[in-house]
């Protein structure tokens, strides 16, 4: 005679759909008999699909048979324990989709029969943020490994050669030190300022702000060199919604990253429409191009004169994140005929 299954109706458990991860307890043949409500949710299918199905059908084909092993590796020591504890573990949802899972495992009898339970946890953000993280951490020490090597090498030039160098070898290399360390420090200050930006751990005094005083300010705090010309064409008593001292830094990034890259007419223009003000630097340079649009704001975009300009691909990045956090929203535009357009919508006040 067949054995009889073991059924267990929802209602005995109501506990487990209030648990944030999903629950699949699976018999001893590795069928599904309870599943709990975020697990619908996570894999896309209602309870009553996966009931009596095996349970495999959560998993990607490709580890099913690992899966498997692991199954059975737990039933010969069933425990509380993390399920394939250091690989990478993956589940899929009704629509063939996989996504990223943390997965524990726990056993319990019932009738007589052994039951496995798995709690499985939907990590695809925390594995983006992860690998988010690993991105900045390359690449902020990429951008420090030049300056620092740099550093490096004048110092140990004057170690080495500091009796025979004359005076003014002495003052070229000093100076070179100086401009150096100063790039190190304005880096690293790019970099903690963009680390508190993602992470949300920046506050911010947000006030109504006078748009021509700003720029005034941006432009008094770095002026254009010689030969370079300003034109500002701002709608007279326009004000925003923002943070001083950071819609300041913005408008600088803009002016210094156009001093940088463009040509040597820059021209700044501030005026209302029905949703706010619009702010916009242009320059009559090169303009960006046109494989760098879609992440001229993403860190450490730079073009291919960056590093010699001096140029960290951070600065645009923050600018965004300020704008955005002021409830702005900041683009690029070629400018007409030629060059680069950089336009903020903010808040009016």
């Amino acid at each position: 005679m067949a054995e009889s299954k073991t059924t267990i109706a929802p209602g005995n458990f109501p506990l487990l759909d209030f648990i944030p991860d999903g629950v699949i307890v699976v018999d001893a043949d590795g069928t599904i008999v309870l599943v709990n409500t975020q697990a619908e949710r996570i894999f896309g299918y209602s309870r009553n699909e996966l009931i009596g199905q095996p349970h495999e059908v959560l998993v990607p084909e490709r580890f099913r048979t690992a899966h498997n092993a692991e199954q059975t590796s737990y039933s010969n020591d069933p425990r509380i324990r993390p399920m394939g504890t250091g690989l990478k573990l993956s589940g899929q949802r009704k629509d063939g989709t996989e996504f990223p899972a943390d997965i524990s495992l726990g056993a319990f009898v019932l009738e007589g029969k052994r039951m496995a339970v798995s709690a499985i946890r939907d990590v695809s953000e925390r594995t983006r943020l992860e690998r988010i993280r690993e991105a900045f951490i390359s690449d902020a020490a990429h951008e420090l490994r030049t300056p620092v090597t740099t550093l490096v090498g004048l110092s140990e030039l004057l170690a080495l050669h500091l009796p025979e160098m004359s005076e003014t070898q002495v003052g070229q290399t000093l100076t070179a030190l100086k401009r150096q360390g100063e790039r190190v420090g304005m880096l690293i200050s790019n970099l903690l300022d963009l680390s508190r930006l993602e992470g949300g751990r920046e506050s911010f005094d947000v006030g109504w702000v006078e748009v021509a005083g700003a720029i005034g300010d941006a432009i008094g705090g770095a002026p254009a060199e010689t030969g370079t010309s300003i034109e500002v064409v701002v709608e007279p008593g326009i004000a925003v919604l923002v943070d001083p001292a950071r819609f300041r830094q913005v408008l600088t990034n803009l002016l210094v990253n156009a001093y940088r890259y463009g040509g040597k007419h820059i021209r700044i223009d501030a005026n209302r429409d029905a949703f706010g003000v619009v702010v916009a630097i242009s320059d009559d340079g090169s303009g960006v191009p046109a494989d760098m649009i879609p992440k001229v704001f993403d860190p450490f975009t730079r073009g291919m004169t960056a590093g010699a300009l001096g140029g960290s691909g951070i600065g645009l990045a923050i600018c965004r994140r300020l704008v955005e956090a002021f409830g702005g929203k900041i683009w690029y535009e070629a400018a007409v005929p030629e060059g680069a357009r950089f336009v903020m919508h903010l808040p009016s006040a």
